[in-house]
């Protein structure tokens, strides 16, 4: 009996540090198994965790707020995960929007993506010793006199263990396994993102050579217009240029750009969703903004967050009208965020936020400072008790692009600009592009202020080319609540 407790007391003497040593290896792995890593404007984290015998060694890319997708890629107990952490918009604009070359992001990526890989496997090794060197002294204490030797054959153990993870990880490693990959958060979407894109980058194009056969004839368009119906005091008439839901289309740049040019337009107002997730990454995009050459007016929508919002205001011409009065080329304006654009995840204001929102704008209105001329906002449910006390209310949300007449008020939705993104662009018919400019005049014998006094719409079809221009001149109409009727001057 004694003699058989010996040598059970033997065994454990050389099994327990080997198990402690695997243990603190797998904690220390587990635990601090993180590592960040900043390239081109990027800063990400690359992680790995020891998951149980038998579960699927699993690559996976997260991007919050957005989601996530993984795939098994591997048959070694190890989880690898990737995550975009922070966006530097201002620097990936200093990088790229200049010259337009994202292609050169491969190259970049190629080679950190070597230096990312040796630094983390470094990382790893010196963890698996810590950790095996660190389990091992758990067992045999600071006093022991073998302690020095059984750090080391618990530093070799976890070197080991570490070693074997990561060589049988590098030999069963599939990237293939990616083209059948799990989703998870909104990125869920991605198939039919993936499904649609040859077909959404071609009709990009297709729009860009619409909008370069639009920039041709839209001069002439314009002088046809101003014949049928002139605008009164054109002098004096500042004219504002209404966009609303960009989301990422570059052809809506082009589009916007031309109408700058051809109208001589005194400043922009976008009436929110100028992304589609609000990532850094689109917040990037949005530099074409101070390139315009005009005060650019700005109230967030829902498809627009909290890092959108902040890098469009650090733009010289950028006037964040979010909660605030503005006067701006001598129109007061007063304007509201989308509830949505306020957070990150992506949906719709909720009728207690709407609620919220149109308090917000009541105080707003009723405070000290100039009477507005215009109101904006993104979602037409927190403007609608405002009809009938303000001017002229401008705003997006719905894509359908339309000028009514409501209790006094001119009502005015843009549209969709970007012809509501990729998702518009998925159909066979995608939407047109459209926005609307804003004939204001000045002129104080007129009028008691600023006053609107037309209206041009124009839609911009990525179908055949095809373009309207539509102009309805706003007439005072004393004790009417009937809109105005339209004259039109259209070009196809």
């Amino acid at each position: 009996m004694m003699r058989d407790a010996l040598r059970y007391f033997r065994r454990l003497k050389w099994t327990l540090p080997i198990l402690m040593a695997l243990f603190g290896t797998i904690v220390f792995i587990n635990q601090l198994g993180r590592m960040p890593y900043d390239v081109e404007g990027l800063r990400i984290e690359v992680a790995a965790r020891v998951v149980p015998p038998g579960a699927p060694g699993i690559s996976r890319l997260a991007i919050p707020p957005i989601g996530r997708v993984q795939a098994r890629t591997h048959l070694a107990p190890l989880r690898l995960t990737l995550t975009l952490k922070e966006v530097d918009p201002a620097f990936l604009q200093s990088r790229f929007a200049v010259s337009g070359d994202f292609s050169r992001f491969s190259d970049i990526f190629r080679s950190a993506g070597r230096d990312l890989i040796i630094r983390f496997i470094t990382r790893l090794l010196i963890l698996g010793a810590l950790g095996g060197a660190f389990g091992v002294y758990l067992v045999r204490g600071a006093l022991s006199r073998e302690l020095a030797r059984g750090l080391l054959s618990g530093g070799l153990t976890g070197l080991v263990v570490v070693s074997l993870l990561l060589s049988a990880t590098w030999l069963t490693y599939d990237p293939d396994a990616f083209r059948k990959p799990e989703y998870q958060g909104i990125i869920e979407a991605a198939p039919w993102m993936l499904a649609i894109l040859d077909k959404s980058v071609a009709k990009v194009g297709e729009i860009r050579a619409s909008t370069e056969a639009f920039a041709a004839n839209l001069s002439t368009l314009f002088n046809r217009a101003e014949s049928l119906r002139p605008v009164r005091g054109s002098e004096q008439v500042i004219r504002v240029l209404h966009v609303s839901d960009i989301h990422n289309n570059p052809a809506a740049i082009g589009f916007i750009e031309k109408v700058i040019e051809s109208f001589r337009v005194d400043l922009v107002i976008d009436t929110g969703d100028i992304t589609d997730y609000g990532t850094g990454l689109e917040a990037a995009l949005t530099g074409f903004i101070r390139d315009l050459g005009v005060p650019y007016v700005f109230v967030g929508g829902n498809h627009d967050s909290p890092i959108v919002l902040r890098t469009i205001a650090q733009y010289p011409n950028a006037v964040m009208v979010g909660g605030r009065k503005v006067i701006v080329r001598g129109i007061a304006i007063a304007g509201v965020d989308d509830p949505g654009s306020h957070r990150d995840e992506m949906a719709p204001a909720s009728d207690e936020e709407v609620g919220r929102a149109r308090a917000g704008a009541q105080r707003l209105l009723e405070g000290s400072g100039a009477r507005p001329t215009i109101f904006v906002t993104h979602d037409y449910r927190v403007a609608e008790p405002f009809t009938g006390r303000v001017p002229v209310i401008l705003y997006g949300h719905d894509h359908k692009l339309k000028v009514e007449v409501k209790d006094g008020t001119v009502v005015v939705d843009a549209g969709t600009t970007g012809g509501a993104g990729v998702r518009g662009l998925q159909d066979e018919k995608p939407l047109p592009l459209s926005l609307a400019l804003l004939h204001i005049s000045r002129r104080q014998e007129d009028y008691p202020g600023a006053k609107l006094v037309a209206v041009d719409t124009i839609t911009l079809s990525s179908v055949d080319g095809g373009f309207v221009l539509e102009r309805r001149v706003i007439e005072p109409q004393p004790g009417s609540e009937s809109p105005p009727s339209p004259d039109s001057g259209r070009a196809g």
